[in-house]
């Protein structure tokens, strides 16, 4: 029975009993040739072995059994590529345009296959049969031009992209075809009205968009002027993809970037409205607020990033910091923990929290948790120079372990020797030791650099009380 041999063909095709299934899918063709089903199965299960020949066979007298249906052609002339027999496949596709009429997955395909084989004469004359049988689809002119841009001919190409921007002036791909080609030949003007054009087609992907923005960031970010230039294509990506998270995020980058955090909190704001799950906008936006001390809405920012993402030590890092700054040094050492017990080997963001738990603890005054931290960050980072400098002033202000304060001290001032905060720890390290006058010369250069600072004048005076000096 034909039916129950195409059933046992379907069950060992399914198990993957190729030689068995091709058995019984054979049986079912001979008893019954004109039944599409069993010859398409019969064909599958050939193709599955890599045999080719016999597959091809199976897909030429599916396509006289059901000369309508496309996807026998294509599946037959997939099966000729797989055999390396390419001109058999070509005349696959001739004998379904016959069959069928001029289209995409017909001549299209023609096209394709000359075009990957070297034989781009051949693929440029189909390419013609298409957009004269389809004049008005942009698609086969924008492939044309795409050729002839590949072949450097960009006379051809730029005349074409003309030709359909004059029949359809919204067309993005030809606006970015038209920008590619004034760009390279150095017509920046042309080229950019041309990429903004292309820009405001919203039926051009946003990502395609992005990727060439992207790519010209290094340029655009190092001139003002420019940079103006490309905050309005940036501006036009938003204006155009409205509902588009990404547009949003990555107008506020550049913004960021260009240090207009007020700019670039909004556009960020507004992403996170679009999409709240994203996890690398809450970043975005805590950094914004970071940069620019806010750190009130720092904390509540992390504070609802934690509740989406509770195991990301990054937001934990950003509400320790915002408590610290708010002078709430338990709910600061708190989430500076909980971090910690998150970030493992990740050095970088470990230094960050101890270096907060460091400050904090002092705050609180537990100086032996302080100094703990502290020495945990320069197990990592010996030079740190913030940590190597607040804790080198910590101890001198306790009057402890001075001399290891004092070579702290004078490794940042090795590092950065005209830094006034490092040369006042310094001086102010020499003072609890009890040299006065190389205190007054440290300090003395601090306030020449910065004779701003109220805590540096007030230690420059305890120098000249100490040195008699009271007037």
């Amino acid at each position: 029975n034909a039916t129950v041999a195409f059933m046992l063909a379907e069950i060992y095709y399914q198990k993957r009993v190729l030689a068995d299934a091709e058995k019984w899918a054979q049986i079912s063709v001979n008893q019954d040739a004109k039944n599409k089903w069993f010859l398409e199965l019969l064909a599958k299960i050939q193709t599955d072995a890599y045999k080719f020949k016999q597959a091809a066979e199976s897909y030429q007298k599916l396509c006289d059994l059901d000369p309508k249906e496309i996807d026998h052609y294509i599946n037959w002339a997939n099966v000729l590529i797989k055999d390396k027999k390419v001109e058999e496949a070509i005349k696959v596709f001739d004998l379904a345009e016959q069959r069928l009429g001029i289209s995409d997955e017909t001549t299209g395909n023609k096209e394709y296959l000359f075009m990957v084989t070297g034989q781009s004469d051949k693929a440029v004359v189909e390419l013609k049969r298409l957009i004269k049988e389809f004049p008005n689809s942009s698609k086969y002119s924008l492939r044309l031009a795409e050729h002839y841009k590949r072949e450097k001919n960009l006379t051809e190409a730029e005349r074409i992209y003309k030709d359909l921007l004059t029949k359809q002036p919204e067309i993005g791909n030809a606006h970015m075809g038209l920008y590619e080609i004034y760009f390279s030949n150095g017509k920046d003007k042309e080229a950019y009205y041309h990429l903004n054009e292309g820009l405001k087609d919203n039926k051009l992907a946003i990502d395609k968009k992005l990727e060439l923005l992207i790519s010209m960031i290094p340029e655009f970010s190092r001139d003002s002027v420019k940079g103006n230039v490309f905050l309005g294509w940036c501006k036009t990506v938003v204006e155009t993809h409205p509902e588009e998270s990404s547009a949003y995020a990555f107008y506020g980058d550049f913004l960021l970037n260009a240090g207009k955090l007020s700019e670039a909190r909004e556009q960020y704001k507004k992403a996170l409205e679009i999409d709240p799950a994203d996890y690398k906008l809450w970043l975005q936006l805590c950094a914004v607020e970071e940069s620019d001390a806010n750190w009130n809405m720092l904390k509540e920012l992390s504070e609802k990033g934690l509740e989406l993402y509770p195991n990301q030590v990054l937001l934990y890092y950003y509400n320790s910091h915002a408590w610290f700054r708010l002078e709430d040094y338990k709910k600061s050492v708190r989430a500076a923990n909980a971090g910690v017990s998150l970030a493992r080997r990740d050095d970088e963001m470990l230094i960050g929290l101890y270096t907060i738990l460091g400050d904090s603890y002092n705050e609180l005054g537990d100086h032996k948790q302080s100094d703990a931290n502290f020495d945990k960050v320069l197990e990592i980072d010996p030079n740190n120079r913030y940590v190597l400098n607040n804790y080198a002033y910590y101890l001198s202000l306790r009057g402890e372990k001075l001399e290891l304060a004092r070579k702290m001290s004078e490794k940042t001032l090795e590092i950065e020797p005209n830094e006034p905060s490092f040369l006042d720890t310094y001086g102010w390290v020499l003072f609890q030791m009890g040299d006065y006058n190389g205190a007054l010369k440290v300090i003395e250069k601090a306030v020449s650099l910065d004779g701003e600072s109220f805590e540096v004048l007030e230690h420059l005076g305890d120098v000249y009380y100490k040195l008699g000096d009271i007037d």
